[in-house]
């Protein structure tokens, strides 16, 4: 799978990519050196300037790892941003599958400008999304990612962020691409291309979203669960049967789970939740 970062924030978690050999990674922004995985975008004065400008990738997308999917990775308040659709139209044409990971800022710590660049996009690459331009997007909050970790020192703050985001999309990944133990997923809806990601506390059940996903139509859990738990406690898979009919019944989503065998000793759960509808968030609250 192919990994192209834009700008500062889309570079630096495709350096978190590179600790997974599953994954090629690329990156683009401005002051980059011309190498066989990076492309040094010429740097613009404003958003409209470097939408107006094809950067000049053709040759340098021809050249990535061949590979029918690809990862498209942003951050929405960056000036560079303002290239993603050109950048997008490129990756489109080289391979079959295109999806799109977008990093929310956190909006009450943006200027003015960094909500009106930020809010472009995030519309826009939606759209795309929904009309199967993309195969999916994906959307998470800087600050609901937060809220996961706990406290977050300020320095390292973003590598942290960055490490818990591409850790949960990893092992996603190779949950969705490896034998289950146990498995009810089905086929999500053509135009459930919206979605996002979350944790869900094995012991406890309390469950986190890393964006606050509105009118979610599926939640998909991915239980990684110790092989000597899944050889010798009975008690556990009942407990995740019991708690998948919970969600199932007061849940409007579908509700799907899988369990899979892992060789660590502490049992985890992710999910993934999808949405038909453009997401607005936070932008209501700023329009009120």
């Amino acid at each position: 799978m192919n990994i192209i970062g834009l700008g500062k924030a889309g570079c630096a978690i495709a350096d978190c990519f590179e600790n997974y050999p599953q994954y090629n990674t690329y990156k683009l922004d401005v002051g980059l050196k011309r190498t066989s995985s990076t492309f040094p975008i010429v740097e613009r004065a404003t958003h409209e300037e470097y939408d107006k400008v094809e950067p000049k990738i053709k040759k340098f997308v021809s050249e990535m790892t061949s590979s029918k999917k690809a990862v498209f990775v942003m951050g929405g308040s960056g000036t560079i941003t303002g290239a993603s659709l050109r950048i997008l139209q490129r990756l489109h044409e080289a391979h079959d599958e295109l999806h799109v990971l977008y990093i929310k800022p956190d909006h009450t710590l943006l200027n003015g400008l960094g909500l009106l660049q930020d809010r472009a996009c995030y519309r826009v690459l939606q759209e795309y999304a929904r009309s199967g331009v993309f195969t999916s997007m994906c959307i998470v909050s800087n600050p609901h990612m937060e809220e996961v970790i706990g406290e977050v020192p300020a320095i390292g703050y973003y590598d942290k962020l960055n490490d818990l985001l591409v850790g949960v999309l990893h092992w996603i990944n190779i949950f969705q691409n490896t034998e289950s133990v146990v498995s009810t997923h089905g086929q999500l809806a053509d135009t459930a291309r919206l979605y996002t990601l979350g944790t869900l506390d094995v012991e406890s059940g309390e469950q986190k979203l890393f964006f606050p996903l509105n009118s979610p139509t599926d939640k998909c859990y991915y239980y990684g669960i110790s092989k000597e738990d899944l050889e010798t406690n009975g008690k556990l898979f009942k407990d995740v049967k019991n708690r998948v009919r919970d969600f199932a019944s007061t849940d409007e989503a579908n509700i799907s789970y899988s369990i899979h065998s892992t060789s660590y000793g502490d049992n985890f759960c992710y999910f993934t939740a999808h949405s038909s509808e453009i997401q607005i968030f936070p932008e209501k609250v700023l329009d009120t």
